[in-house]
């Protein structure tokens, strides 16, 4: 006998199953085919029923008590010693909605349903792409909506343009809300542009320019800031090579590493386990500033 907090754990059970599924049936905010969920009650048998007369009564008392959605059908039995009783059978859903508001999940499925049929609408070709970023669409702020909208239309618009993501009229774009979002944004202007997606540099598929790999150091040695125009605190890209170093030092909590740079100006790195302030064995020319992460 299921009561309804039974059927509750149940429907979020198949929600959990099955959202992106109903999702991608919704077209113009309605579902596209003919949808019912039937949840069977466990009715018990006349025997299961005598040997259990206090739960069954009060099985059925909690589905006379039960105000909800759905429809509820009732079943009368004719049992030879219990005569002809009626318990409640089968609950009805006529939509997704109606499940979400079963388990408490209808601002989430309504906000994705909406924007699903919102993001369709403009880019029809994203209808079996996006079912599988339910979480995204229920769960992104509207800012954050918006500037997923305005930047793959903007990538839509301006495939190659070249441009450093910073300078891309998107607004709030920075490059902290792009980096979690690199995998599903390429996936979707490829979507949008009919492409089937293979996993790629996100920079190439949406024509963009990424930024250079840097590297923030103290430099220590006078002679050695004197040829970067006294600068003693940073060195980025391409500027590191005009100190034509052999090695590097850098001191870090627990961990040392070393930049070793070649007569080419390429740039090679290593680390190893160390105490704070052990020495490479090299001459001590710069320190990797220890509250900066820097890409081994």
């Amino acid at each position: 006998m299921k009561f309804p907090e039974d059927v509750g754990k149940e429907l979020l059970r198949r929600f959990g199953r099955k959202h992106r599924e109903w999702l991608a049936q919704c077209r113009d905010g309605a579902q596209t085919e003919a949808w019912a969920l039937e949840v069977n009650l466990a009715s018990p048998t006349e025997s299961q029923a005598l040997k259990q007369v206090e739960a069954v009564r009060a099985w059925v008392a909690a589905w006379q008590a039960w105000r909800g959605v759905g429809m509820l059908s009732w079943a009368d039995r004719r049992w030879r010693k219990l005569g002809t009783q009626s318990i409640p059978d089968k609950l009805l859903l006529g939509d997704p909605a109606e499940v979400a508001l079963w388990i408490g999940e209808t601002e989430r499925w309504s906000r994705a349903r909406q924007r699903y049929v919102e993001m369709i609408g403009r880019w029809p070709l994203l209808a079996d792409k996006l079912p599988r970023h339910f979480d995204l669409l229920a769960d992104y702020t509207e800012e954050d909506f918006r500037r997923l909208i305005d930047m793959i239309a903007w990538i839509q618009a301006n495939p190659a343009s070249n441009l450093y993501p910073r300078q891309l009229p998107v607004n709030g774009l920075d490059s902290k809300w792009l980096e979690g979002r690199k995998k599903v944004i390429a996936e979707l202007v490829g979507a949008v542009r009919g492409e089937a997606f293979v996993d790629g540099d996100f920079y190439q598929r949406c024509g963009l320019k990424a930024l250079p790999h840097t590297i923030r150091l103290r430099i220590l040695d006078a002679d050695l800031r004197a040829r970067v125009c006294g600068v003693g605190r940073m060195v980025k890209g391409d500027a590191a090579r005009r100190l034509s170093l052999d090695c590097a030092l850098a001191f870090g909590q627990g961990w040392c590493g070393h930049a070793t740079v070649g007569k080419a100006g390429g740039i090679k790195r290593g680390r190893h386990r160390a105490d704070a302030g052990e020495r490479h064995p090299s001459r001590a020319v710069g320190q990797v500033e220890p509250d900066v992460a820097v890409p081994w």
